[in-house]
């Protein structure tokens, strides 16, 4: 096998799972209206990246089985993810490592399924380490061109969704085509299984400096100085004190606390003190008759420079137990005007 063949795999592989991501992001909006039925249309998608390497071997046989296992594996990478993001996404943990993580433990479940296909324990393990090492670099470079374009908002809407599943479906295809192609190769060549072994163990290093680098590093950064400093300039609602903490979901700062007042009453407060500090207040909840949902909604959305300030409210009437007040969660990040 000549080397512009593995070239072919890359292609492939990216195509394949760029495609079957696009198909899985698009699957999301879809839920409520199919009353999750679209959820199939999610696991499908990993047919899509398991037949476009199934190609690239010119394998027709293989292409239906690996078709078969990207279905597997995207079910239970997606699961996996799902878990990651309910257990930290909730904790408000390093932005980057959480969707890292997501990434890593998912890919690895992707290359598990398709490595199931040669039943050889030794292709298993470096499609293992280049699943867990493509979508986990993936989502990470999906994840920093998104922020860079919308800030805050990069996962807002359909397309930002569809944009973050693809960027990552083409380098996590990527690196399982080059990773299939190479095995490939080297069979040919048994002089090559030296350098394969080698760029296997750099893979376990690799796959711990993505984790280390996203959940230790840019723990800071999400809530950085300029977020931190515009919670300082006037106090939040009665007085309450609150260290801003660092927010994944936002991608920027948040506080977090209940309220006896209405939620009309709060966010004429926030209208107030962001006006007089140079913010331009695009939208502030004035009346009952405003809220768009009697259990809550956006108090005050307010931009200066490329930060976003917003307040959101619930209604303590739906917590347990029932009581009056509101909670108020503020969140200050990177943002664009919608």
């Amino acid at each position: 096998m000549r080397k512009v063949e593995i070239m072919r795999f890359v292609l492939l592989g990216a195509l394949g799972f760029g495609i079957g991501g696009a198909i899985a992001a698009a699957s999301w909006p879809l839920l409520v209206f199919t009353f999750g039925a679209s959820a199939l249309l999610f696991v499908l998608s990993g047919a899509a990246g398991g037949a476009s390497l199934g190609l690239a071997l010119e394998d027709r046989r293989r292409t239906v089985a690996l078709a078969l296992l990207g279905i597997l594996g995207t079910l239970v990478g997606g699961i996996v993810a799902l878990v990651i993001a309910f257990l930290f996404l909730a904790s408000d943990e390093a932005l980057y490592g959480v969707r890292g993580a997501m990434g890593i433990f998912g890919g690895a479940a992707v290359g598990a399924s398709l490595g199931l296909a040669f039943r050889d324990w030794k292709r298993l393990l470096v499609l293992i380490l280049a699943g867990a090492v493509g979508f986990g670099a993936g989502v990470i470079v999906a994840v920093f061109v998104l922020r860079s374009v919308f800030g805050g908002d990069f996962m807002a809407g359909t397309a930002g969704t569809i944009v973050l599943y693809a960027i990552t479906g083409i380098v996590g295809g990527a690196s399982l085509g080059a990773a299939l192609g190479y095995l490939e190769w080297a069979a040919q060549r048994p002089r090559s299984r030296m350098l394969l072994r080698v760029v296997a163990l750099a893979s376990v290093p690799l796959i711990g400096g993505l984790l280390l680098a996203g959940f230790v590093l840019p723990g800071r950064s999400i809530c950085g100085e300029e977020e931190r400093t515009a919670f300082t300039e006037f106090p939040q609602y009665s007085g309450v004190e609150k260290k801003p903490e660092s927010n994944s979901q936002s991608g920027g700062c948040a506080v977090f606390y209940n309220t006896s007042a209405p939620p009309e009453e709060v966010a004429a407060y926030y209208a107030e003190q962001l006006d007089g500090h140079g913010w331009k207040v695009e939208h502030q909840l004035k009346a009952k008759g405003d809220r768009s949902e009697e259990e809550g909604g956006t108090l005050v959305t307010a931009y200066r420079d490329e930060l976003i300030y917003e307040a959101f409210y619930e209604s303590l009437e739906m917590y347990d137990p029932p009581r009056p007040g509101t909670h108020v969660a503020v969140h200050v990040s990177e943002g664009r005007r919608k």
